[in-house]
């Protein structure tokens, strides 16, 4: 079974990613472009890490935030793909913060942005940028 790991960062916007094998959406509405877009428009370069069909992983240079565009679910489910088990936001015990808006998923890694939450708000502006 092959594991999709997230690099350490934490993932904010509209709801808490799935557990386990669940996926939190049902229809692929962004591509990696539009995730890539979005981010940009608010001052966050991404630098593209790994695409394997179905998945697209994308990060900071510093790796502080990772976005990650998925595909078609069953495909994603296919993969043996398994989500973090983290929150929305950082905590003393959560050091990842994890955040789901359709098929896009962003963590950001709470001990590089020392629990700056400007980090929480960039994701949100990105994820409100996202329009089908």
């Amino acid at each position: 079974m092959r594991r999709v790991v997230a690099l350490p960062f934490v993932a904010l916007a509209a709801g808490c990613g799935g557990h386990g094998s669940s996926l939190p959406y049902r229809t692929v509405d962004y591509s990696p472009s539009q995730a890539r877009v979005a981010f940009t428009g608010v001052g966050v370069s991404l630098v593209r890490h790994e695409h394997r069909a179905p998945i697209t992983d994308f990060s900071t240079r510093d790796a502080a935030l990772e976005v990650t565009v998925f595909g078609v679910p069953k495909a994603v489910e296919a993969t043996g793909f398994e989500d973090l088990d983290r929150g929305p936001s950082c905590t003393k015990t959560n050091r990842l913060a994890l955040r789901w808006h359709g098929n896009v998923r962003a963590i950001v890694n709470c001990d590089l942005v020392r629990d700056d939450p400007r980090w929480a708000r960039l994701v949100d502006r990105a994820f409100a940028r996202l329009v089908v």
